[in-house]
């Protein structure tokens, strides 16, 4: 994945904006931003690559939302064709459940004790993990899984942690 780039198809995900919420920030109505998909998508396409490839972001612009659902359907794909998950990794991806992962544990420490296995569980849970994201890290982890990272993190006073209703 050299660099995440939207196109005409991608954007056109303008039809699927909620039209029953208010106007945004950025003072567009949503029914708007829906009923001129056909018209505003290789405009937009051209904002998005510009702010892409700049690091640069308007202010309050209600598309971002779409920006942000393209960058992370982009980067799911990548991760998902590459197979750079565990099989698993089952929090934060679509069709799979935390049940689940249970339920195919359960299985293995149940095999391994059907065979006279030893068997040991530990079981974490780390409370605020996106509290304590290193932005230097993940970027460094994503750049090795092969993913063009653009973003500056320099420009924000964040250090660590997701900002809350991030993707």
């Amino acid at each position: 994945m050299n660099k995440v780039t939207t196109n005409e198809k991608e954007v056109k995900l303008l039809r699927n904006v909620d039209t029953r919420k208010a106007i945004g920030p950025d003072g567009v109505n949503p029914r708007l931003l829906q009923r001129c998909t056909k018209e505003l998508s290789s405009l937009l396409t051209l904002i998005f690559n510009t702010c892409l490839s700049s690091c640069k972001w308007p202010t309050p612009f209600e598309t971002n939302k779409i920006l942000e659902k393209i960058t992370s359907s982009q980067l799911t794909n990548h991760i998902n064709k590459n197979h750079l998950l565990s099989t698993r990794q089952n929090a934060f991806r679509k069709k799979r459940s935390a049940a689940e992962l249970l339920l195919q544990m359960t299985a293995d420490w149940s095999a391994a004790l059907d065979c006279g296995q030893r068997t040991y569980v530990l079981a974490m849970d780390i409370e605020g993990t996106f509290d304590r994201v290193w932005h230097l890290g993940l970027l460094s982890k994503l750049k090795a899984f092969g993913v063009d990272v653009l973003v500056n993190v320099k420009h924000y006073d964040i250090k660590a942690g997701v900002p809350q209703g991030s993707i």
